[in-house]
């Protein structure tokens, strides 16, 4: 999740022909399907949706300094950063 801010912030592009071969790899995506942005906006709204955030933010706390870095961190800000951040290259 950290990182994933990051990358956002960084304007770090997603190689979807990289990604989509990763995804075959470990059995996430069908091998004869293309993955499309829209593909994956979709998996990241449903990843967003059932991650448990007071979980997620003590699991990073213990490696940064600045623990207001995740006071924001919800599905409503994953969605909305990613709606006007997400780069696909």
């Amino acid at each position: 999740m950290y990182d994933y801010v990051w990358y956002l912030g960084h304007s770090i592009p997603v190689d979807l022909t990289h990604l989509q071969a990763r995804m075959v790899q470990t059995g996430h995506w069908n091998k004869g399907k293309t993955l499309a942005e829209k593909d994956l906006r979709k998996l990241l709204d449903k990843r967003f949706d059932a991650i448990d955030y007071s979980q997620a933010k003590q699991d990073v706390l213990p490696y940064i300094t600045d623990h207001s870095a995740v006071d924001l961190w919800s599905t409503d800000f994953f969605k909305s950063i990613t709606a006007d951040k997400l780069i696909c290259g």
